[in-house]
């Protein structure tokens, strides 16, 4: 169809002008010219309108989503982006274990319950003060994570906790990027409130980006970054074809969840620990190394990029990988926090 339409418009332009700027004087020939080109140019927005269709199809097909006809632009990228994820079988929760729930108040007002995870090292942690928070990716239940969450908190010595944003896993509430964030935050500040001082936020792809965020909000003094995008509109553009760029531009502030803000802004000491594959096909090696860029030129963090050769975007947290070399950089400040806090203790008994 998209061909046919194109050899139209070339046939258009090659015989018809010509033709009638040879056979039509004066004002018809202007007349000629200007219905020509409003025949054109309706062809070819109609083609552009197909490829655009055909190209949204195959998105929202490698990313497993249904489009509905008539949704909106706005609707088709939340969709496409932000699917959320189907419920758990009741028959898993058993096998998933130390499951919890809080209460949220989403951007609608209506109140939810968000599920979240703990995991406790087999020794006693090294300090009970402080914790990892681990926020998953797009469309994930980030219980799934349990047996590497479980290794990390006996690695680290340290409790990690995990949960699920609204519309993901059990949790309840739409999936959108406001809810996410604000969840997160929620959560957060409830850990805080139980004793918590040092909460260490660490996310993978998506929930990167929401860690970077409750990195800078709450000053916390190290953060993790797993496979993570620049920002929404910059992975959104990189994701699609170009030609949408405009549309995207549009439809996602250039704000939402921009971790390469995020970090260039941020005005407390802080240790950021990047973990990327070098093969990773669905965000690029290179937004790794943008957001490294953006880090050497801000004074008050260190900032380390530790990539896995040849590892593509779930490399880092399968199986046990999240105990493998690039992890041993974010486990060791870790603990360098716990001690600073036993010793700070200390001193004050």
């Amino acid at each position: 169809m998209i061909k046919t339409v194109q050899s139209l418009v070339i046939f258009s332009l090659i015989f018809n002008l010509p033709y009638t700027a040879q056979t039509a004087p004066g004002k018809k020939k202007l007349a000629s010219y200007a219905a020509a080109g409003i025949t054109a140019t309706v062809t070819l927005a109609f083609a552009a309108y197909q490829v655009y269709l055909k190209s949204i199809n195959k998105i929202a097909h490698e990313h497993q989503v249904e489009i509905e006809k008539g949704s909106s632009l706005t609707q088709i990228h939340q969709k496409i982006f932000l699917p959320g994820t189907p419920k758990r079988a009741a028959n898993t929760q058993n096998t998933i274990g130390n499951i919890n729930t809080f209460d949220f108040i989403d951007t609608t007002n209506n109140k939810c319950s968000i599920e979240f995870g703990s995991y406790h090292p087999k020794t006693n942690p090294a300090c009970k003060k402080t914790a990892i928070v681990f926020f998953g990716g797009n469309a994930m239940d980030s219980m799934i994570f349990t047996p590497q969450l479980q290794k990390l908190s006996d690695e680290s010595q340290t409790i990690i906790f995990t949960m699920n944003f609204p519309g993901f896993g059990n949790s309840e509430g739409k999936a959108s990027f406001d809810n996410a964030i604000n969840s997160a935050d929620t959560f957060i500040k409830k850990l805080k409130t139980e004793g918590y001082k040092n909460v260490i936020p660490m996310g993978w792809s998506f929930g990167s980006s929401i860690a970077a965020k409750m990195s800078q909000q709450h000053q916390t003094e190290a953060v993790c970054l797993i496979s993570p995008f620049t920002s929404a509109q910059e992975i959104s553009r990189e994701t699609a074809p170009r030609f949408l760029a405009p549309v995207i531009k549009k439809i996602v502030d250039a704000d939402t969840l921009n971790t390469r803000k995020v970090i260039a802004s941020t005005k407390h000491p802080m240790s950021i620990h990047i973990i990327h594959g070098t093969k990773d096909r669905m965000v690029s090696f290179k937004n790794a190394e943008a957001l490294l860029a953006s880090g050497n030129h801000n004074p008050f963090i260190e900032i380390n990029l530790h990539p896995i050769e040849k590892g593509n975007h779930f490399t880092p947290v399968i199986n046990d990988n999240l105990t493998i070399k690039p992890y041993k950089a974010f486990i060791e400040t870790v603990r360098k926090i716990n001690q600073q806090e036993k010793e700070h203790n200390r001193t004050n008994d």
